[in-house]
């Protein structure tokens, strides 16, 4: 099963240091979808109440989507679904 871009993106962001729930759904209230997020600007970056702290190095990392394609072919292999905020299965 190939994974889609917007699982693959979700995934990547929840690999950035200090991306928790809370800095996600700020991040998503602020730019309105995970590709405004991934494309944000620095100084937008610091505009959104409890982005401060994340590295913004990391979210521009080239190897992030690559890093978000292992962790998700891990689950995969051991047939584990894997959850985002946007699956309604999700708590």
């Amino acid at each position: 099963m190939k994974p889609t871009q917007k699982l693959r993106q979700t995934v990547a962001l929840s690999l950035v240091k200090d991306m928790g729930p809370m800095a996600f759904k700020n991040a998503l209230t602020a730019f309105g979808s995970i590709d405004r997020i991934l494309g944000a600007s620095a100084a937008e970056w610091r505009t959104v109440k409890g982005l401060g702290r994340l590295n913004r190095r990391e979210l521009e990392d080239r190897k992030l989507l690559e890093m978000a394609d292992v962790e998700i072919e891990k689950a995969f292999r051991q047939e584990t679904d894997v959850l985002t905020f946007f699956d309604e299965r999700y708590p």
